[in-house]
């Protein structure tokens, strides 16, 4: 299993080294690809948001179609570039404003959802709720 993180790691690391203008050309990219050309769960889209949305019309339901479509390829790029982002560059561009949630990390769901998702997450979680006193962070093996 550990050729697999390996794998993982020496596929994404030179797309993570990648200054965020460049990645977000690789996200629009990656939009034209998942949207416009292999439709990815395309209709299952379509009916979760005819579901959700039955007072929008259609042209409405496009648009935002389209607009998630943009925003996971975003996340895709911005979950890779987690592999070599520094604290100081998440701290840069993030703003906790909810910060009500308690300090210790067994005590905040975010935070230990944040952890069951691996490293790039958990050092994400670790940035926002920097005061937590749970110290066994550990990267997958």
């Amino acid at each position: 299993m550990k050729w697999k993180y390996y794998l993982y790691l020496a596929l994404f690391m030179p797309v993570a080294v990648l200054p965020f203008w460049a990645l977000y050309l690789l996200s629009d990219g990656l939009y034209l690809l998942f949207y416009k050309v292999l439709r990815y769960r395309l209709h299952v889209v379509r009916q979760n948001l005819s579901m959700a949305f039955p007072e929008k019309t259609e042209a409405e339901r496009r648009a935002i179609e389209k607009e998630f479509y943009r925003q996971f390829c975003d996340n895709i790029v911005e979950t890779v570039k987690l592999l070599c982002v520094s604290d100081k560059g998440i701290t840069s561009r993030i703003e906790v404003i909810n910060s009500d949630c308690p300090r210790g990390a067994s005590d905040c769901p975010l935070f230990g959802a944040l952890r069951q998702l691996g490293v790039g997450a958990c050092r994400l979680g670790h940035v926002c709720h920097s005061r937590t006193d749970d110290t066994d962070l550990q990267t997958p093996s």
